[in-house]
Formats: C-alpha cells, structure tokens, sequence
C-alpha cells in the first residue's frame, strides 16, 4: 500500500474542487512530495489493511476542502444557485469522494496512457479540459447510458470513483484498470425548490437546517467509509489499481497550474469567488 503526499493545490470549478493529496509541514518545501510507504503482507480485504487505510485517508485534505465549501466560497454559490435555479441550498455540502480515471481494455499505468482515449465524463468544464490536457478526448454520456455504451465500446473509460464502480459493478460492462490519481473531490450540494422553501414556516426550515447540520459529518463519514470498502470490491473484481508515482503528480501538477487562468475563463469563476478560495487555501496552509 502507497500513500503519496505533497503540499496542496486547488482549482475550483462550477461543479468540483479539484485537489490533491497534501500534508502540511514546516519542514518541507511547498513543491518537495514525501512519499510515505506502507506495507502489508496481509490481503486488501484484512481488517488491518481497512485500519491503517482509514489512517491514511484521514490525512487527505478534506479539512482544507471543507473550509472551502462551507466557508466564504460555498455561500457565495449557494447565493448564485438562489438567484439563478431557483433553489435553497440547506447546509453544506456531501463528500461523494475521490475521482479518478478507469479504462476496458487498455492498462492505466501513467497519464501517458490516456492519450487518444475517448473518457466519459459527468460534464462540466473542468472535467472536459483535464480530458484534453491528458490529450484524450471527452465524452458526456447519460450516466443511465453508461454501462451500455461500455459494453459496446462507445468509450474506452470514465472519469469516476470507486464507489460509482463498485455500485454499479462496472466491471461487469468490462472496466479492469483504473489510474487512482484522487483528481478532484466530487460534492453534492443539498438542495430544495425555493418555492417549496419559502412556503414553510421558520421553524420548519430550522427543522430541515438544523437536522442536516447535525448530521452531515457522519454522512460524509459514512460516505468517506464507503469508498475504502468499494475500493477492495473493485479490486476483489479484478480492476487494477495503479497509482502515479510522486514525481509524475508533481510534473504534472505545475504544468496544470500554468493553465489555471485558461481554465478560470473557460469556467466562468468569477474574480470574487477565485478570490475567496485563494483566501481561504491560503490559510489553511
């Protein structure tokens, strides 16, 4: 078991953070990776093995994440979602978890595998030109669709988590390698019809607030939990795991950052909400 660790980089788009693994301390430099090996003799499924993951996982920077979205970012989206869905945002947001790179047929064993592939994607911007930068091409299927299109070879591979895998047992539609690169973290954003909002009484609306608010930590818990599990599924199904050596997610890391401009126009961000994570990152370092 690998665990690769360096100082933290974000980008947010309309639809994701986009993050890397990072662990914060004073005695290494902002661009120096510490690679941190763990080995087990004992099979993926082992108590132990599911222990010391955990331990790992719990060293992922999804406190820096979260200081994002329920920080000054995440109101400043909800209050655009108000404006223009028509929607309430009711707390904050739900992990889904780590997105990464999944082929049929042929192996993931470095970005440079991607390129010429056809990956499907769940949309948006972000995910369209990280596909491209890979120099594979983007596809946006129906989710419904996607086993299906799978099967007939209408895509080589996704971009997805473990736990979508494992749920919907994609290897039955012939999934057998993935490039566990933790890309970005997917969210879900907690939504109700604004016309049904404002037709409750306040106390109501504390209700539904405040019963989320109390339990959202345990649900990201649970959601994080979820994903250590349907990463063994996966492998118990015989999907490969690969994960990029620490000098490859650094090289490629600044040649994305060198992009980041780009893909800030491409994404319509605004100033005021690049500026709020800049602040909050910034100080989560």
């Amino acid at each position: 078991m690998n665990k690769s660790m360096s100082r933290r980089t974000f980008m947010i788009t309309t639809a994701a953070i986009v993050a890397t693994p990072a662990v914060f301390t004073r005695a290494v430099t902002a661009d120096e990776p510490i690679l941190l090996r763990c080995s087990l003799e004992t099979v993926p499924s082992h108590a132990r093995n599911i222990t010391i993951r955990d331990y790992f996982s719990k060293i992922e920077p999804i406190d820096a994440l979260h200081r994002v979205v329920d920080g000054l970012p995440g109101k400043l989206l909800a209050a655009q979602i108000e404006a223009k869905l028509g929607a309430h945002v009711i707390g904050p947001w739900l992990d889904l978890g780590f997105f990464n790179w999944y082929s049929t047929a042929k192996p993931l064993k470095s970005y440079g595998d991607l390129k010429g592939m056809k990956i499907r994607n769940n949309g948006g911007a972000g995910q369209a030109w990280r596909t491209q930068f890979m120099g594979a091409v983007p596809n946006t299927t129906p989710l419904p669709n996607v086993a299906l299109a799978l099967s007939q070879g209408t895509f080589d591979g996704l971009i997805t988590t473990n736990e979508t895998v494992a749920s919907a047992r994609y290897w039955e539609a012939g999934i057998r390698h993935a490039l566990e690169d933790h890309q970005f973290i997917g969210e879900y954003i907690p939504i109700v019809s604004l016309a049904f909002w404002t037709k409750l009484s306040p106390d109501l609306q504390q209700l539904l607030t405040g019963l989320w608010q109390e339990n959202v930590s345990v649900y990201r818990a649970n959601m994080a939990d979820a994903q250590a599990r349907a990463r063994d599924t996966i492998q118990e199904h015989g999907i490969a795991i690969v994960v990029p050596a620490p000098e490859e997610l650094d090289a490629t890391r600044q040649k994305m950052i060198a992009e980041q401009d780009h893909i800030v126009k491409q994404s319509k961000i605004s100033a005021e909400m690049l500026a709020a994570v800049s602040t909050v990152l910034a100080g989560a370092g």
